[in-house]
């Protein structure tokens, strides 16, 4: 049996579609517990005349002390095997709990989370869909990802002896979730995340999380967490992990407090950014001042026009001279083998990077506050070398190190068969690695590739490699696909049709098909400006949506 909990406190205009979303699930064998924390409207008489149509029904009416100690109530009276919350100004889909009960049973998993569909107000069409984009599994050995699923109570089955045999309750203070529910994630054996809707969560201006007398509650209920690690003997254990996530709510609660305490300001600086946007096609603002950038000498002096940087050298965090094979593989000894003595100061220190392995060692809270990723692979078209499975990219940094030059290495030709088959599984891995560094809406692909043409004293000539030029660049555009498939969230930058897409006889660093005119890193860096100032604008319109909803 399940056993559905619900806190009510004075929301008798929501109660009629919470409970009824309830009374018409497809999964019949509930006990349906009603809480009602002292509410001074009609919602004791709402709950009662329900209670005389349906004998599942439970109803426990007790003075009012906030939702953690409700939430407790309920799992001290509950009978059931299995837990579910609701809140009662929200509602569920009539398949919620056979579609999270299912897997739950099928996989053995302690707790099934679904989807949560975030509804405007009076209106409840959807403002946006949080939670997973397929089925996944996350076993015991979780320990990274504990802290990086949704904390809400709702959404999700629990087996019950979660809260029992680790004595799991909810902290009477608001913002109670924060430390009870990772408790739960620990506690779990198996955590099977569906994706599917079975939550309807409705945004509502006089909610706890807008109202300004709990705000220090968003603090407080951290360090009830920690306590609670420390009392169980985990903090040692999950401390790190513990950080990250402290410094993210953090943030969070900076952004949120502010906007609470500072409505009008924010309501005229949004509507200021909605008009430039709109007549100006860019929002003028101050651009971001946290970029990582992953990829080609083009894609770093394009990005370093986007950040409003004077020297390259200036863009504070890039990866070059490195192929993706290279940058996702292990190099225990490579530079216990290698000495790095390049003439090319910027040179030495990215093949320094590359031998490092210093991308997959990037961890999580070094990108807290990070605005974007910005990445291309023209960096591919380097071949790769391999001692004792241990890849690097034989980069033009590489050929200026002479004393590389002279040890043995396996040669792995680019866009060869046996290249593919390393390529896509080091991508894939890069890619999920990425993922756990940041939100997948933060990355830009910029679809870079070699040019086809110079300009010399303004006339334009064609590479005498440019059949070779082009089958290298449609090679890039299997790489670009498949990185687009794994990432559809991503901004995608297509550049390789602009019209200043030619490298130049003149440029400093001679004119090669992997160098581009300044012109064109201008142009480039537009489009990435375009691209990030739009998604700001369609995130300022749904707030706009939802304030005049309310």
């Amino acid at each position: 049996m399940v056993s559905i909990i619900v806190p009510i406190y004075n929301t008798e205009k929501y109660l009629d579609k919470c409970i009824q979303s309830i009374l018409c699930q497809t999964y019949k064998d509930l006990e349906i517990i009603l809480v009602n924390d002292g509410s001074t409207d009609r919602s004791l008489e709402i709950l009662e005349g329900y209670q005389v149509q349906d004998s599942r029904i439970q109803i426990i009416s007790v003075d009012n002390g906030g939702q953690g100690r409700a939430r407790n109530i309920g799992i001290e009276r509950a009978t059931g095997e299995f837990l579910m919350f609701v809140d009662s100004d929200d509602w569920i889909s009539e398949d919620c709990v056979e579609m999270l009960y299912e897997p739950l049973i099928k996989s053995q998993c302690d707790i099934v989370m679904g989807n949560i569909a975030e509804t405007n107000f009076e209106r409840e069409d959807i403002a946006r869909i949080l939670g997973e984009n397929a089925d996944d599994i996350i076993e015991s050995n979780k320990k990274e990802m504990i802290f990086r699923k949704p904390m809400f109570p709702f959404a999700k089955l629990y087996r019950k002896f979660l809260f029992v045999e680790y004595n799991i309750r909810f902290p009477e203070c608001y913002f109670e979730d924060i430390a009870a529910i990772p408790l739960t994630y620990i506690m779990a054996s198996k955590i099977y995340c569906r994706h599917r809707v079975v939550y309807y969560y409705r945004i509502r201006k006089d909610s706890t999380v807008h109202n300004e007398k709990f705000i220090y509650d968003r603090i407080h209920c951290l360090s009830v967490l920690e306590e609670e690690l420390r009392k169980r003997n985990l903090y040692d254990e999950y401390k790190n992990e513990f950080i990250i996530y402290a410094l993210r709510r953090s943030e969070a609660n900076r952004i949120k407090v502010k906007g609470i305490l500072e409505k009008k300001y924010r309501k005229f600086e949004r509507q200021q950014l909605m008009f430039d946007y709109r007549h100006f096609g860019e929002i003028k603002e101050i651009i971001p001042n946290t970029v990582y950038a992953y990829g080609s000498y083009n894609l770093m002096i394009a990005v370093k026009i986007f950040l409003r940087l004077k020297k390259e050298e200036d863009v504070p965090y890039y990866f070059g001279f490195q192929n993706v094979i290279s940058c996702m593989s292990s190099k225990r000894d490579l530079l216990s083998t290698y000495t790095i003595s390049s003439g090319n100061e910027f040179r030495r220190k990215l093949l320094l990077q590359d031998f490092q392995k210093s991308f997959f060692n990037l961890k999580p809270e070094q990108f807290n506050g990070v605005d974007y990723f910005i990445v291309d692979f023209l960096e591919e078209r380097y071949d790769t070398g391999c001692i004792n499975e241990e890849y690097f990219t034989l980069s033009d940094a590489f050929k200026d190190n002479k004393r590389l030059l002279e040890e043995r290495y396996t040669l792995i030709k680019s866009f060869s068969r046996e290249w593919e088959n390393i390529w896509f599984f080091k991508c894939n891995l890069f890619i999920r690695h990425l993922k756990k560094l940041i939100c997948e809406e933060r990355i830009i692909l910029v679809k870079t590739k070699l040019a086809e043409k110079y300009i010399e004293n303004g006339v334009e000539c064609p590479f005498a490699e440019i059949d070779e030029i082009r089958n290298i660049n449609n090679q890039l555009e299997k790489c670009y696909t498949y990185f687009e498939q794994q990432c559809p969230k991503a901004l995608v930058v297509d550049v390789d049709n602009l019209e200043y897409y030619y490298a130049d006889k003149a440029f400093r660093h001679g004119c090669f098909p992997w160098h581009l005119n300044d012109s064109c890193y201008r142009e480039i860096a537009k489009e990435i400006k375009k691209k990030t100032d739009y998604q700001k604008y369609k995130q300022m319109v749904i707030e706009e949506q939802l304030e005049s909803k309310e």
